[in-house]
C-alpha cells in the first residue's frame, strides 16, 4: 500500500467521522455514492478508499439520526451489504412508520381527486409509510419482531390491505423454511411477539367480523394464547358488524380463560348493551368498573 494511498485513505476516514459528527448527512451520501462509483469503475475490487468508511458505521447512525429519506437513499446505496441486516433495517422501519403515525390514520377523505395528497402533512405522511414500506420489503430476512413493527403499523395507519397481504407473505415464507434450518439460525418467536402479530392481524382484518373471527380460530388452534387486546379487537369488529349480542359471549369466554379485562373491554361492552336496548346492564357494569376504580370513557 502506498504512502499515497495511506493519506487518501486516513483523509476519508476523518471527514466520515467529521461528517457524522456534524450530522452532515447529505454531503456524506455525496461522499459515499462517489466512492461507491469508483469501486464499480473498478470491476467491483473494493479500493482503500471506498473501505474507509465501513458501510455498518455508517449506517447505524444514519438509521437513528438522518432524515427518513436521506437514510433510505444510504440504504439503498449499500443495498447488497445490508440486504440480511434486520436490525438496521427495523430501526430506520420504526422512524418511519413512527413519522407516519404522527401524521394520523390512511383517510380518503384527506386525498384530492386524483387520490394525492391534499395537505403537505399528508403528503409527508404517505412518504414516510412509503419508506417504511419500502424498507420492510427489501428486508430479506425478516424476523418475528420486524414483521410486529410493521403489522402494528399498518394497523395504527389504516392500512389493513397492506398489512394482511404483507403478513400472509411472510407467514407462507416462513412455512417454507425448513425446521433444521430454522435451528441452525437460533430464530424462536417469544410469546410476547407472537401475541403482537396476531393481535395486529386481528386489529386490521376487524372491519370484516368473518375474517377477523376465522384469523382468531385459525390462531387458537394453532397454539395461541389470546390476551384482553385480541377479544378486544373481535368486540370491536362485532360492533361494527352491527352483532352487539356477540360482545357479551366475548367478555364471558374472556372471563373462562382467565383473561382480565381492561378499560377497554368494559366501554365496549357498555356500547354494546347500549345498543341493544340493556340499560340495566350497562349500569351494571359501570358499577363493576367503579369497584376496580376505573371511569368510562366520556
Amino acid at each position: 500500500r502506498s504512502e499515497e494511498e495511506l493519506a487518501w485513505s486516513t483523509f476519508l476516514k476523518r471527514s466520515c467521522w467529521s461528517l457524522l459528527k456534524a450530522k452532515r448527512f447529505g454531503e456524506l451520501h455525496k461522499l459515499v455514492l462517489r466512492l461507491v462509483e469508483e469501486q464499480e469503475g473498478a470491476g467491483g475490487e473494493a479500493s482503500p478508499a471506498a473501505a474507509a468508511i465501513p458501510p455498518q458505521v455508517v449506517l447505524k447512525a444514519v438509521a437513528k439520526q438522518a432524515p427518513v429519506p436521506l437514510a433510505l437513499a444510504f440504504f439503498e446505496t449499500y443495498a447488497e451489504e445490508l440486504r440480511e441486516d434486520r436490525k438496521l433495517h427495523t430501526a430506520l422501519m420504526k422512524r418511519a412508520m413512527a413519522a407516519a403515525t404522527r401524521v394520523g390514520p390512511n383517510r380518503d377523505e384527506g386525498r384530492a381527486p386524483g387520490g394525492h395528497p391534499e395537505s403537505p402533512e399528508a403528503e409527508a405522511g404517505e412518504a414516510a409509510w412509503r419508506a417504511a414500506a419500502r424498507i420492510f420489503e427489501r428486508c430479506e430476512r425478516k424476523d418475528e419482531r420486524m414483521v410486529a413493527e410493521f403489522l402494528s403499523g399498518c394497523a395504527a395507519l389504516g392500512r389493513e390491505e397492506e398489512g394482511l397481504r404483507a403478513f400472509e407473505a411472510w407467514r407462507s415464507a416462513a412455512a417454507a423454511v425448513p425446521a433444521k434450518v430454522k435451528a441452525k439460525g437460533g430464530e424462536t418467536i417469544t410469546t410476547t411477539t407472537a401475541t403482537a402479530i396476531h393481535n395486529a392481524v386481528l386489529s386490521l382484518s376487524a372491519s370484516d367480523y368473518g375474517k377477523c373471527t376465522a384469523n382468531f380460530e385459525r390462531f387458537v388452534k394453532a397454539g395461541f394464547m389470546p390476551d384482553a387486546v385480541s377479544l378486544n379487537h373481535l368486540m370491536r369488529s362485532a360492533l361494527a358488524a352491527a352483532r352487539p349480542g356477540k360482545c357479551e359471549d366475548l367478555y364471558n369466554y374472556m372471563r373462562m380463560l382467565g383473561i382480565a379485562p381492561n378499560m377497554q373491554t368494559f366501554c365496549l361492552l357498555i356500547e354494546s348493551y347500549g345498543e341493544q336496548g340493556k340499560y340495566v346492564r350497562a349500569q351494571s357494569v359501570v358499577n363493576q368498573m367503579q369497584s376496580l376504580s376505573l371511569r368510562p370513557a366520556e
